[in-house]
């Protein structure tokens, strides 16, 4: 990450958020949101034992079984990022590397941009949409 991102608590109740002391200007790449790819199967299980921060990727990607990616373990301060439809300020591009530090066999990733300037000190955000996630997703 090269941008200095802060996790911080935030102020409405929402628990913890992520944001940037330096303005980042629209388009900018802001961060990754990276992780383990688990069966949606293997997502229902691990939501269902410890906070998870999960990503659904099927609409990325033409796989025979539903995957997930999952940030919870081999995530980054991405996973702060907090949901808002109508505030949102960033989007989200998917990312594919054949092999990974993290053992697994694929690392998929989503890169994050600013979607619009952004001011010091907002709180990042994006639609977690129901495109991007399962029942228990992206709580936290």
């Amino acid at each position: 990450v090269a941008l200095p991102l802060e996790v911080f608590k935030t102020a409405d109740g929402k628990g913890w958020g992520l944001r940037c002391p330096e303005r980042i200007w629209c388009g900018a790449f802001v961060c990754e949101y990276s992780g383990e790819v688990l069966t949606c199967d293997e997502e229902d299980t691990a939501a269902l034992t410890s906070d998870h921060y999960i990503m659904a990727l099927d609409h990325f990607l033409d796989a025979e079984a539903p995957l997930c990616l999952d940030a919870r373990m081999v995530g980054a301060v991405s996973r702060f990022i907090n949901h808002s439809r109508d505030a949102a300020n960033l989007l989200l591009q998917p990312v594919f590397t054949p092999s990974s530090q993290a053992g697994t066999v694929a690392f998929y990733a989503v890169a994050l941009f600013a979607s619009r300037d952004i001011a010091p000190f907002e709180e990042l955000l994006f639609d977690y949409s129901e495109q991007y996630t399962h029942k228990y997703a992206f709580s936290h």
